[in-house]
């Protein structure tokens, strides 16, 4: 709700309006609606701890840690850019291995 002047002074309106502002902001951050989009531009999240991570597209990085693509359970491969490898595994054994 904004208010106009209309006989009172301009700086108490402008506190009026600012402070109108805040409010809105806090009551969307306590009904769990998001105030901004955060960016990261040129930084990296190194102390994280995220539970799952989804992505439909990853479009530039580099992977530096082994990753599973599949159900360990009931098969999977594993990129192993670290070890230069990659392994075919059955849910129970490595079946192949691909290694220069």
């Amino acid at each position: 709700m904004k208010i106009s002047n209309v006989g009172i002074p301009s700086n108490l309106v402008a506190l009026v309006n600012q402070l109108t502002l805040r409010v809105q902001s806090l009551e969307n951050t306590l009904n769990g609606s998001p105030n901004a989009t955060a960016r990261i531009a040129n930084a990296s999240i190194t102390d994280a701890k995220i539970s799952s991570l989804s992505a439909a597209k990853i479009t530039a990085g580099n992977l530096v840690v082994p990753v599973d693509v599949g159900d360990p359970a009931s098969g999977y491969i594993r990129l192993d850019g670290v070890n230069n490898r990659i392994i075919i595994n059955d849910g129970t054994d490595d079946r192949m291995e691909l290694s220069p």
